[in-house]
C-alpha cells in the first residue's frame, strides 16, 4: 500500500496527473487497504475528538436537542393518513398510520431487521389507502427495496421490488405500480459504478419481478419518473436532463402504442399533477421566479395558472389541494404560502412567516387540506406542523416540536460584496443586544447550488450549542442557489462556478471587515455541494478561515461524472467534453488546488463509507490525503469517517449527535470559542 505520508503533491506539477499517481489507490474504497488506511485515519480523528475540552459538553447538549419527539408531514389517501414519527429518544423514525381504526405503528423501525442497519427511506399510499409500499435502505445507501404492506392487517405481501433509487411510485389501482428501475450494480461495485440503463416499468402483484414489462426507456435523459393523473386514465412520465426535469409524456392507462410528448425542450418543469386533459405544472423555462401552468395534453395549448412574481417559488414548493394550486415563496426574512384556484383567479395569503422558514407542504388529494412544516429560528426554536382548511380558511397546529434553548436572539439579513459587485444575502442569528466588536467567532454555512434557497432554509437545531456558547451563526445566500430565482441560479453553473465561490469569500471575510471579528475567525461548514464550496475557499483563500469543515464533498471535479449519480450533475458544473467548461472545472477543482507546503487552516473532512452518491474514494479519500500532505501550517488536517452511513442517510440518532458534535467541537478548538457548560445530559445511546 503505497505511503502517502511520503507523497505529497506539488505546485510546480501537473497536479492532477499527482492525484492520479498518488492517490488512485483510495478509490478503491471497499478494499482491504483502503478500508484499513480509512479507520486508521478516523481512529486518530476521533481519539483527537475525544480530547477536546468542547466536545463533551456539545455532546450532551445536543442529546437535549435532538432527541426531542419528532413528525414529519403526512400523506393522506381515502381517509387514511401515514407519517413519520420518532418518538423522544429513539434512534430511527417509524411510521405511523391514522385511520377509522384509530392510529397505530405499521412500520416500526427496531423491527426491520436484526443488526439494526436498515431504515425507512420510502413510503407511499395505494388510492383507496388500503395498500403501503414501504422501501428500506441499509445503512444509508440510496438504493432502496420496496415491500407493500397491507394498512388493516399489517401483513406484507410477497411481493419484493430492488434496483430502486429513487422511490417515486405511479399507482395504477390496486393491482399494479409504476416505477423507476435502475440496472443492478456488479455486487462489488453498488457503491462506486455509475447509475445506468433507467426504465420505467409496472409490477402487476402476485408475479415475479423479472416479469415487470418496460413500459418507458429514456434514449439521451439519466431519469425519469412516472404519474398517474387524479382520474387513474393516465400516465405521466416526467424525463430529467441531468437532473433537471425537461420533459412530458403522456398515454392512456390501457394503452400499449407510442408516448405522446406534451412538453418537450431542457426545463425546468416540474409535473403538479393532471387533471382532465390539462397537465399542471410549475414551469422556470420562461419565468425564472416560476408560474403554475396548465398544458392541454391534445394540443399544447398552455394557460396560467399562477403568475410570476417578486420573489420565487420554492422548486418543491407547489401541490394541488381540490381545486386550489398551493405554493410557498421564500423572502429574505422568512415564507409565503399562497393559494390560487386551479382555474384562475386571484391567490390568497395562506400563512406569512417572519424569522421561520416553511421547509415543505403536503396536501390531500381532492380534499381543501394543506399540512405545512414551519421551522423557527429565533428566541422559540422549533417546528410546527401546521393543518390550514382552504374552504374554512383556518389554521390549527396539529403538532410542535419545541427545541430546548437558552436566551434571547437576533436574526438580521446583511449583505457582503462580491468581486464583481454583486450584493449577496446573508442571514446571521447571534445573542440579542450590539453586534459584536472584534470578537466573534463565526460558523458559517453554505450549500450554493441546485438552485437550493439555502440563506433561508440552511438554519438546523443542530447549529443552536453554537449560538448558546457565544457563537454567531450565519448562512451564506450565494449565487447559484434560488434566494432569487432561476437566474440567480444560473449565474453560477457551469463555467460561472467562480461567481459562487467569489460570493462565498465575500461571506466569509465579510466579518473582519465589518470589524465583528478577528482575521480567521470564521468555520466554513458546508454538505455535499456545500462541502464542495467549503473546498473552493480553502484551496482558494487559506488565509481567510479559522477552520474548514467540509462533509461529503465533491472534490474532484475533473471525474465526478463518472461514479453513481454524478453523470447527472453535469448540467450544474458542466463537462468535461466542453473545453472552456472543462477549463472552468480544472480552475476551481478543490483536489486540484492542492498546493504543497501551503499553510492551511485547521480542517476536517466528514464522509461516511457507505456512501453511494458522493463515494469517499473518489472525493474525500484523495482530497483529505493530499490536503495532510501538503500541510505546512500548524492546523489539524483530519478526517472523520461515518460507519455504515451514506450521503445524508443511515444515521442512528446517536450516530448524528456524536457527528454533529465532532463539527462543533472541532470549529470551536480551531477557533478557541469557549467551552460550554456541560447540561450533564446522560448519554447511554452513544
Amino acid at each position: 500500500m503505497p505511503d502517502t505520508a511520503t507523497q505529497p503533491i506539488h505546485a510546480s506539477i501537473d497536479l492532477r496527473e499527482a492525484a492520479l499517481a498518488s492517490y488512485a489507490w483510495l478509490e478503491r474504497q471497499d478494499s482491504p487497504e483502503v478500508a484499513a488506511w480509512a479507520a486508521a485515519h478516523d481512529a486518530a480523528c476521533r481519539a483527537y475528538l475525544d480530547g477536546l475540552a468542547s466536545h463533551e459538553p456539545f455532546r450532551d447538549r445536543l442529546q437535549q436537542i435532538l432527541s426531542v419527539e419528532q413528525r414529519w408531514l403526512p400523506e393522506s389517501r381515502a381517509g387514511v393518513r401515514v407519517e413519520y414519527r420518532q418518538g423522544a429518544g429513539e434512534q430511527r423514525p417509524s411510521l405511523w398510520v391514522t385511520d377509522a381504526a384509530g392510529e397505530r405503528c405499521i412500520v416500526d423501525s427496531t423491527r426491520i431487521d436484526e443488526d439494526g442497519l436498515a431504515a425507512v427511506a420510502a413510503a407511499s399510499l395505494s388510492p383507496d389507502g388500503s395498500l403501503l409500499a414501504w422501501g428500506t435502505a441499509r445503512a444509508g445507501v440510496d438504493w432502496v427495496t420496496v415491500r407493500f404492506r397491507d394498512i388493516r392487517t399489517g401483513a406484507d405481501r410477497s411481493d419484493v421490488l430492488t434496483g430502486i433509487k429513487w422511490a417515486e411510485f405511479s399507482w395504477l389501482g390496486t393491482d399494479a405500480i409504476a416505477y423507476l428501475a435502475l440496472a443492478d450494480p456488479a455486487a462489488d461495485e453498488d457503491l462506486l459504478s455509475l447509475n445506468g440503463e433507467p426504465r420505467i416499468k409496472i409490477h402487476r402483484f402476485g408475479q415475479p419481478q423479472v416479469e415487470d414489462e418496460v413500459i418507458f426507456e429514456p434514449t439521451d435523459a439519466i431519469w425519469a419518473l412516472p404519474h398517474t393523473s387524479g382520474d387513474g386514465r393516465w400516465l405521466v412520465v416526467e424525463e430529467q436532463v441531468g437532473i433537471v426535469p425537461a420533459r412530458l409524456h403522456v398515454r392512456a392507462v390501457d394503452a400499449e402504442g407510442p408516448w405522446h410528448t406534451v412538453v418537450d425542450g431542457l426545463g425546468p418543469i416540474h409535473f403538479l399533477a393532471m387533471v382532465g386533459d390539462e397537465l399542471v405544472c410549475l414551469d422556470f423555462r420562461e419565468a425564472p421566479n416560476g408560474q403554475v401552468v396548465a398544458i392541454d395534453r391534445r394540443d399544447g395549448a398552455e394557460r396560467i395558472i399562477v403568475p410570476q412574481g417578486p420573489t420565487a417559488i420554492d422548486r418543491y414548493g407547489a401541490q394541488l389541494a381540490g381545486e386550489m394550486v398551493v405554493t410557498i415563496r421564500h423572502g429574505i426574512e422568512g415564507s409565503t404560502v399562497e393559494a390560487t384556484p386551479l382555474a384562475g383567479g386571484s391567490a390568497r395569503v395562506v400563512l406569512q412567516t417572519n424569522q421561520a422558514v416553511v421547509r415543505d407542504l403536503a396536501t390531500v388529494e381532492d380534499e381543501p387540506v394543506v399540512y405545512l412544516e414551519v421551522e423557527r429560528c429565533d428566541s422559540r426554536p422549533g417546528v410546527e406542523i401546521v393543518r390550514h382548511d382552504l374552504h374554512a380558511e383556518m389554521s390549527e397546529v396539529v403538532h410542535d416540536t419545541l427545541i430546548p434553548s437558552a436566551g434571547e436572539v437576533v436574526v438580521e439579513t446583511v449583505h457582503a460584496t462580491s468581486a464583481d459587485g454583486t450584493r449577496v444575502p446573508m442571514r446571521i442569528i447571534r445573542a440579542a443586544g450590539a453586534a459584536p466588536q472584534g470578537t466573534a467567532k463565526v460558523l458559517l454555512s453554505v450549500y450554493g447550488g441546485y438552485s437550493v434557497p439555502f440563506l433561508v432554509t440552511g438554519y438546523a437545531p443542530w447549529h443552536r450549542p453554537w449560538l448558546e456558547a457565544g457563537g454567531v451563526l450565519a448562512y451564506a445566500g450565494i449565487r447559484g442557489g434560488g434566494e432569487f430565482g432561476e437566474q440567480w441560479h444560473l449565474a453560477a453553473t457551469k463555467t460561472h462556478k467562480q461567481r459562487g465561490i467569489d460570493d462565498l469569500i465575500a461571506c466569509a471575510a465579510w466579518f473582519e471587515e465589518q470589524g465583528w471579528s478577528a482575521p480567521r475567525s470564521v468555520a466554513l461548514n458546508g454538505m455535499s455541494n456545500g462541502g464542495l464550496m467549503v473546498g473552493t475557499v480553502l484551496t482558494q483563500r487559506p488565509d481567510l478561515l479559522g477552520a474548514a469543515l467540509p462533509e461529503v464533498g465533491v472534490f474532484d471535479m475533473l471525474r465526478f461524472h463518472l461514479f453513481t449519480a454524478g453523470h447527472g450533475w453535469v448540467r450544474e458544473f458542466g463537462s468535461v467534453e466542453v473545453p472552456e467548461e472543462r477549463a472552468a472545472l480544472e480552475a476551481y477543482s478543490p483536489l486540484h488546488r492542492i498546493a504543497s507546503s501551503a499553510p492551511y487552516p485547521p480542517t476536517l473532512v466528514l464522509t461516511a463509507d457507505r456512501d453511494d452518491r458522493v463515494p469517499p474514494g473518489p472525493h474525500s479519500y484523495p482530497f483529505f490525503a493530499a490536503l495532510a500532505d501538503a500541510q505546512s501550517g500548524d492546523g489539524a488536517v483530519l478526517m472523520r469517517v461515518a460507519h455504515n452511513a451514506g450521503h445524508a442517510a443511515g444515521r442512528t440518532l446517536a450516530e448524528r449527535i456524536d457527528e454533529r458534535a465532532a463539527v462543533l467541537a472541532f470549529a470551536a478548538e480551531a477557533l478557541a470559542l469557549p467551552v460550554p457548560p456541560s447540561t450533564g445530559a446522560n448519554h447511554h445511546t452513544h
